[in-house]
Parts: C-alpha cells; structure tokens; sequence
C-alpha cells in the first residue's frame, strides 16, 4: 500500500481500482457468505466490453483497464487461480 502513495495520482487511483476487483475475487472463495466467483467472472466479462458492469469493483476496473490498457488475460488467469483455491486442488506431496 505504502508504495502505491509514490505513484501519481491517476494511477494510484488505478491500481487501488484493480486491487478492489482481485480482493472481491479472491474473498469470493475465501469468505463466506461473499458474491460467488461467477459474479465476477461476468462482471470480468462486463468490464471488457460486454455490457454495463453492475458492481462498483466492475466499474472501477473497466475504468483503469481502459486508462491504462491493462490486458484482460492477467484477470483471467487470477479467476483460474482463485477457482483451483475453490475447487480444493491439492497434490500429494510437495515434491
């Protein structure tokens, strides 16, 4: 957080917008009682062009992604992430 304040203020704004959207990602498979993963995987979609995002982190990354041209894959690949914590992939030993 500490080292968002070094920014200038247009992206400052814009990575705290981008961190609100990975936070209710993530808590969607961490917290109960969160909007489930599929909310924001549609709001991912409403973000890049098709539709009206309906939620205020929606919203707020559909405005830093286009001020700044942020690549939807890296979103993507964060929702894989959070839907293998979801999904309880787990290996059998370390190695």
């Amino acid at each position: 957080y500490y080292s968002f304040l070094l920014l200038p203020p247009e992206r400052r704004r814009a990575i705290l917008e981008v961190y609100a959207f990975l936070r209710a990602a993530d808590d969607a498979v961490d917290e109960a009682g969160a909007p489930p993963l599929e909310v924001w995987s549609a709001e991912l979609d409403r973000a890049y062009g098709e539709g009206e995002p309906t939620t205020e982190p929606g919203r707020a990354l559909r405005r830093a992604a286009l001020a700044f041209g942020i690549p939807r894959r890296h979103f993507d690949a964060l929702l894989r992430g959070c839907a293998m914590d979801r999904d309880g992939r787990r290996y059998e030993r370390y190695e």
